[in-house]
This record gives C-alpha cells, structure tokens and sequence, in this order.
C-alpha cells in the first residue's frame, strides 16, 4: 500500500526516533513521500492522485490531524492517525490508550477496519471528537504559549483566562438559560449532544466537579442537555470556542451542525452502537 506520511515535531509526543521507526513498524507500507507540517504545507488531494497514495499517515497532534481531515474529506483514500500530540483525543477515538506500535501490531494481524467520523461543523471549521464554546477557550492561548516555550505569554494567557473564568457565554437559542459559562458540543451518530454548563460562582463550580469525579456530570444542576443536527449560538459579537483543542474566535450567531465524514479512518478498537470508539467520552 503506498502511503504518505505527515508529521510534526512541534507536536508534544512526535519525536525523530518514532519517525525514523515508522517503516519498519508498518513493513507493509511504501512511504512515498513525507510532509513535515507546518514548514511544509499538507499535500494536495491532486498530489497524492498522481503518485497513487491511498494511505495518508498522521503522526501528529489534534490541530494537523483536524486540518488533514478536513482537506483530505473528498479524497478516495484513508488515514491512519498516529498519537503523536499533547492530548492525543483523535487518536484515543479511534485506537484506545494504544501506543503506535500496539496499532501497528494490530493493524499487521489484520485487525483495523474502516470507519468514518461525526463531526460537528462551524464554518470551516470541524470538531471530530467535541467542540467547547465560551470563556473556557481562552486556557488554548496558554497552553499554546507554554508549548513554544513563550513562558511570558503564557502567564498573561492563563491570567486572562482566569480572570474570566466565571465571565457570561453564549446562549443556546431556543434553550432556557439565560446564560452559559459553556457549551459543549459532541458529535454523536445521529445527532450532536450539547451540553449547556452554567457555573456562576465556586459552590457550582465545586458541585460540578464533585459530579465529574463521580462520573455523572451530565446529571449535575448546572448542566442541561439536549441533542439536535443543527444549534445556533447567541450573544455578543464573537465567542472563544476549541475545536478538538485548537483555538479559535468566531462570530455570533454563530450556526453548528452535524456531519459525518466522507473519508474513512483505520480504526483498531471496538466500537459501539453509537459509531463512537468504547469509553471515547472518558478520554
């Protein structure tokens, strides 16, 4: 099978050496060609056609990983996504805690098949495994600066982040609050669940967190769920939100929908009846 791979060692867990083991993990694949994102731009669909790819490797975090997926979308091929990042929440959908040579392993005894995702989509933009709207966004900024190394602007990140911690979201059109500190979006198979989160001051924010730790937030006084395939936001101009983890600033209203992907993803855990990885919400 020829593939092509796509890595980035500004990634948290990519490294040389993984990159350097990747032919003799997967002994089965002719790597034709290798993109190192971002000092190298992702390959058009036009240019893996032409050398007859019909496997795209990601070694990488979430954000490469959701870009590819987005501009490989109409592309006959398939992805393999590596852990590779930070948190690595695309790769536990499809793998589990798996390592890359565990998914090697599996994919060598025949074990992965093809699945496509949910997504939820504004503009575009996509969220594969859930997006989060609201003051909670702004934490991205610091831990992109810490990242880098920017230890300054991380601090002023997580200042401002802070201090607006408990600062008004935006609402929900047609749903009852008045306000949300956040809401959460995941794509689920026929529809997204939107969890609308209202922490007004510590006591909320304390019982919340005693729910979490019980694994039954979604039951918590301060959160109030509701599914649909489409969802407007409302509020001020714009809003903070994450998409799979990466940043972004959006204008308000601001409509989300539900998608599932056009491209297939090799996927080497069970899944449930849903289309979701098993325990995909606890990672």
């Amino acid at each position: 099978m020829r593939a092509w791979l796509i890595s980035n060692l500004a990634s948290g867990s990519t490294d040389a050496e993984t990159l350097d083991r990747l032919p003799a993990l997967f002994p089965a694949l002719d790597f034709v060609g290798h993109s190192r994102f971002p000092d190298e731009p992702l390959p058009p669909v036009a240019a893996l056609r032409g050398r007859s790819v019909s496997l795209i490797v990601l070694l990488a975090g979430d954000g490469t990983i959701n870009a590819a997926a987005t501009l490989y979308d109409s592309w006959e091929g398939a992805a393999l996504i590596l852990p590779g990042g930070t948190m690595n929440m695309l790769a536990q959908l499809l793998h589990g805690p798996s390592t890359v040579g565990d998914i090697a392993a599996a994919i060598g005894r025949g074990d992965a098949v093809r699945e496509t995702l949910c997504y939820v989509a504004a503009e575009d933009r996509r969220a594969y495994v859930g997006a989060i709207a609201g003051p909670a966004g702004l934490w991205a900024h610091a831990r992109e600066a810490v990242r880098q190394g920017l230890f300054r602007s991380a601090w002023r990140a997580a200042r401002l982040a802070w201090l607006r911690r408990f600062a008004r979201g935006p609402r929900l059109r047609g749903q009852g609050r008045t306000r949300t500190a956040a809401v959460l979006l995941l794509p689920m198979a026929g529809a997204m669940e939107i969890a609308c989160i209202d922490v007004a001051g510590w006591m909320d924010a304390a019982r919340l967190g005693f729910d979490y730790l019980r694994s039954d937030w979604r039951r918590s006084a301060a959160v109030e769920i509701s599914e649909a395939t489409e969802a407007t936001l409302d509020g001020r101009r714009s809003v903070h939100m994450l998409f799979d983890g990466e940043a972004a600033r959006m204008r308000l209203p601001l409509t989300l929908r539900h998608g599932r992907s056009r491209l297939a993803f090799l996927a080497t855990r069970a899944r449930d009846d849903s289309g979701r990885a098993e325990d995909a919400q606890a990672a």
